[in-house]
């Protein structure tokens, strides 16, 4: 496993700059966690830390690093959210289908997803890979909020990702 996850890192490096500073700059570390049922994880509590579960040894090494981007994606809006609450509050609990996760959830969750799904979609392409699944997920998870929901910031955030997902 860990061979694995050095050659993801290495696949991140030589494919994805940005992805890469991020890495370098955001994340602190990586943890191997037993008996859970996610491949990869990620806390605002535990800022910069990457949760690696059992079922990293099912995937491939771009899987895991596609994984490991979508982590990097959460630790994003978790250093971003430091400086922007990204959702008004009166809309802290507005539950709105996301399509990620195939159920209702609040914006911030939904940004959460978008801004994973943006980052995957963006990292397939550079891998020259099909992204066509998360690209059309992204489409809807674009489509899941509205404007008085989100600060002036986190509008900026889903029109990005909305022109990756076009």
């Amino acid at each position: 496993e860990l061979e694995k996850v050095e050659k993801a890192i290495e696949l991140i490096a030589a494919k994805s700059p940005e992805m890469e500073l991020i890495r370098k700059t955001s994340i602190t570390g990586l943890v191997r966690v037993k008996n859970v049922i996610f491949r990869s994880a990620s806390h605002p509590h535990y800022f910069g830390l990457i949760f690696l579960g059992d079922k990293i040894s099912e995937q491939t090494v771009s899987e895991l690093s596609i994984s490991l981007i979508h982590e990097m994606a959460h630790q994003e809006l978790f250093l971003i959210n430091l400086l922007d609450r990204l959702v008004h509050e009166p809309f802290d609990y507005n539950e709105v289908h996301a399509p990620f996760q195939g159920m209702k959830r609040p914006p911030i969750a939904r940004l959460h997803a978008l801004w994973a799904l943006y980052r995957m979609v963006q990292y397939e392409s550079e891998l020259g890979i099909s992204s066509d699944k998360h690209r059309n997920l992204l489409k809807q998870n674009v489509a899941a909020f509205e404007e008085m929901e989100l600060t002036p910031l986190a509008l900026k955030l889903v029109e990005i990702a909305s022109r990756e997902a076009a």
